[in-house]
């Protein structure tokens, strides 16, 4: 929901693409002005190579969410790839989640107790390195990863990012519902 938006900028977009130099799309930043939302919404889930849901009171008084992650639980049971994780903020309850969804694993930022554990729950989803809060670190996995060679053609293979095998998407950013 845009109500959640600071939330969103200070906990997830900075130390997402500052910190672990991640590509996230968001919304109010990154869809074309003038373009159609709804496909501009369905393009940014289907491209994407992880959705995060932003789980909150706001997030289920918007239609445009709700929408949104029913196209992330589509794109999940249709290409059979984990690319929806939720992250709840306030005191939601989970029952009012998709009756598919309210059996998934869900990062609980609202509870006290695990809100310290709640950014490495997410980077090991994302399967980001935690220690990769440098430039060098993730240079040096990028490094080890495009040196690799294809044992077909010789030729080196070129990858930014190291991909779940279930995940089909080319694209490597990380979309925000």
């Amino acid at each position: 929901s845009s109500k959640d938006s600071d939330w969103v900028q200070k906990r997830l977009r900075i130390p997402l693409e500052e910190k672990y130099h991640l590509k996230c799309c968001i919304h109010f930043r990154d869809f074309d002005p003038g373009g159609v939302f709804l496909e501009s919404m369905a393009d940014s889930v289907h491209k994407s190579f992880k959705i995060i849901a932003v789980y909150s009171k706001n997030f289920l008084e918007s239609p445009f969410s709700m929408h949104e992650l029913e196209l992330a639980e589509y794109r999940q049971v249709s290409k059979q790839d984990n690319c929806l994780v939720i992250i709840r903020i306030d005191e939601t309850d989970f029952n009012k989640l998709p009756e598919g969804l309210q059996r998934r694993s869900v990062i609980d930022y609202f509870k006290t107790v695990e809100r310290p554990f709640w950014m490495s729950r997410l980077l090991q989803f994302l399967r980001v390195p935690e220690d990769s809060d440098n430039q060098d670190a993730v240079t040096e996995q990028e490094r080890n990863t495009n040196n690799r060679r294809d044992s077909r053609t010789g030729r080196r293979k070129k990858h930014t990012f190291v991909r779940l095998s279930s995940t089909s998407s080319n694209e490597s950013a990380v979309s925000f519902v």
